[in-house]
């Protein structure tokens, strides 16, 4: 929903959705979300953090266009300790970081957040998603860093990556 709320709050500023497609301008965010799944499933907005054997972090980044984003995913295991920092222009972008199996308790570590900094220890095993969007008016260029302390490749049960179909 991340990158679907960007783009229809760049097209309809202010606005807000009504429910399921009770409005046409319901309908709208609905078409926007359905172009956003299809760019998952390609992989130009989804990407697989993979760390190197004896690196503890990786720096990701890029350029995003206004209301555009970027999803990272990564297969962490409970209790490992992770640092997000992100790099753009001041007050130009958002940062979630979801836990792969939400909870009424626990839905996310962060969302939707002009903070650019998390630290902490996981709280789940799994897949975990970070969305970087970006509310700039024009083009940015920004810099993720992920750093985990405990490296941890062979996690037990490991989840099979979401399929990307490219």
């Amino acid at each position: 929903n991340d990158l679907t709320d960007a783009r229809f709050n760049q097209i309809f500023p202010g606005r807000e959705r009504g429910g399921f497609v009770e409005t046409p301008i319901d309908q709208i965010w609905f078409g926007l979300a359905q172009d956003n799944v299809a760019a998952l499933e390609s992989g130009a907005t989804l990407q697989e953090i993979q760390f190197d054997e004896g690196s503890l972090s990786q720096q990701l980044g890029g350029n995003l266009n206004p209301s555009e984003g970027q999803v990272y995913i990564l297969n962490m295991g409970a209790g490992q300790l992770m640092r997000l920092n992100l790099q753009a222009p001041p007050d130009t972008t958002r940062l979630s970081f979801y836990v792969p199996v939400p909870t009424d308790d626990l839905q996310n570590l962060l969302a939707d957040a002009q903070q650019t900094t998390w630290a902490g220890e996981l709280p789940q095993s799994g897949y975990y998603e970070i969305v970087v969007v970006s509310t700039a008016s024009s083009p940015i260029a920004y810099q993720l860093t992920v750093g985990v302390d405990n490296v941890q490749n062979d996690i037990i049960n490991k989840p099979a990556a979401p399929e990307k179909n490219n």
